[in-house]
C-alpha cells in the first residue's frame, strides 16, 4: 500500500473506531503503524522546512537582510539545532518518500536563478505542504495518545501484561 492511502487510513476518524473491542495486539500494531507513519512523516516535515529555509534566506539576500550564512542556517535547521528537535541523523528511514512527498518542483539548487515572484511562490507552497503535514502529524500524534491510553488501560486493569504492552508488533 503506498504511503498516502495509508496515512489516509490512519488519519481516519474511524481507524479508531473499535478500539475498545479490538485484542492487545491488535491496538499495537495500529499504535506501531502510527509510529511508523509519524517519523516518515515528520522526516519529511523537516526536509520540508529545510527547503523553506533555504528559499527565505534566498528572498533575505535578495532584499539586504542576510544577516548569516546561509549554510549554517540550514545546517542548523536540518540537525535540529534551532529547534531543539532530535537530529535527522537518529531518524530512522523505513522507506523512501512516494512520489507524493516531492519536496518543490523547482530544485534548490535553482533558486538564484528563480525571479522574485516564481521564488516567494515556491516559498508559499513550501509553507502550505509544511502546515498540511503538521496537521497530519497533529491526527497521528492524537491516535498514539489514545492507542497508549488503551494499552495502559488494559495494564491497569489485568487484561494485558506489561510485556503485551511494552512489545512492538516486531519484537521487544
Amino acid at each position: 500500500m503506498d504511503s498516502d492511502r495509508r496515512l489516509a487510513r490512519i488519519t481516519a476518524a474511524e481507524y479508531l473506531n473499535d478500539i475498545a473491542g479490538a485484542d492487545t495486539v491488535r491496538i499495537r500494531e495500529m499504535r506501531d503503524e502510527c509510529r511508523a507513519e509519524e517519523r516518515r512523516l515528520s522526516y519529511v516535515r523537516r526536509m520540508v522546512q529545510g527547503h523553506l529555509d533555504l528559499a527565505a534566506a534566498e528572498l533575505a539576500r535578495r532584499d539586504g537582510t542576510q544577516s548569516e550564512e546561509l549554510v549554517a542556517r540550514v545546517s542548523r535547521t536540518m540537525t535540529g539545532a534551532a529547534s531543539g528537535a532530535v537530529s535527522l541523523r537518529a531518524v530512522a528511514l523505513y522507506e523512501p518518500p512516494d512520489a507524493g512527498d516531492e519536496l518543490d518542483d523547482v530544485g534548490t539548487a535553482r533558486l538564484p536563478d528563480l525571479e522574485d515572484g516564481a521564488l516567494a511562490a515556491h516559498a508559499e507552497r513550501l509553507r502550505r505542504r509544511e502546515r498540511t503535514l503538521s496537521d497530519r502529524r497533529a491526527v497521528l500524534l492524537g491516535h498514539l495518545d489514545r492507542l497508549q491510553a488503551a494499552l495502559v488501560e488494559r495494564y491497569r486493569d489485568g487484561r494485558a501484561g506489561i510485556d503485551e504492552v511494552a512489545l512492538t508488533s516486531d519484537g521487544p
